[in-house]
């Protein structure tokens, strides 16, 4: 799902829900990270509206994207006012490894580029990042608590996908019998 943003100024016109929630900018080249509040809201029909002082911020930062967080959603914004969901990870949105991060988009998981095109359409039930070129996937698996506030993927079938979202191992195995196989 990739949401294009509706710009909102001063005067307009658009019904808008009441609540602002603030960008956080993430850059790429270090750990520095700019909040601005009350940049983006969803209007009543559920887009998504970014204040133009927000995106003005992003196209100042050259390449750089703001996470925002709708409910218990994060999303990637870039200055162009697209936004795309991400995998929440590590306390924060989904780290882009070898040029891609997760996505999550009618509860599937896929992966999108640093430009925030969808590259591998979400159809995973998990996915984890990529490394080497390649990444493991998983269908009907399912994630259950563990104490320390975490949470691990169990059951499905597992295999693996390459950069271009191929299967390269048959999604037919149990998590155990592909971690055998060395590969996760």
């Amino acid at each position: 799902m990739l949401v294009i943003a509706t710009i909102v100024a001063g005067g307009c016109s658009e019904k808008l829900a009441d609540d602002w929630v603030p960008c956080t900018f993430v850059p790429v080249e270090d750990e520095a990270r700019d909040i601005i509040p009350h940049c983006a809201r969803r209007s009543v029909n559920g887009s998504l509206a970014v204040a133009f002082v927000a995106l003005t911020a992003l196209s100042a930062r050259q390449s750089d994207l703001a996470t925002v967080l709708f409910g218990d959603t994060l999303h990637y914004l870039n200055a162009s006012g697209v936004a795309v969901p991400v995998l929440p990870f590590d306390n924060g949105a989904d780290y882009f490894i070898e040029g891609m991060a997760r996505t999550v988009q009618n509860g599937k998981i896929g992966y999108i580029d640093e430009s925030l095109s969808v590259v591998i359409p979400p159809r995973w039930d998990f996915a984890f990042p990529f490394a080497n070129g390649a990444a493991v996937v998983c269908v009907d698996c399912t994630l259950r608590a563990v104490g320390d506030g975490h949470k691990e993927v169990v059951g499905g079938r597992w295999g693996m996908i390459d950069a271009q979202g191929s299967v390269t191992i048959p999604i037919i195995h149990d998590r155990e019998t592909l971690h055998a196989l060395g590969d996760e």
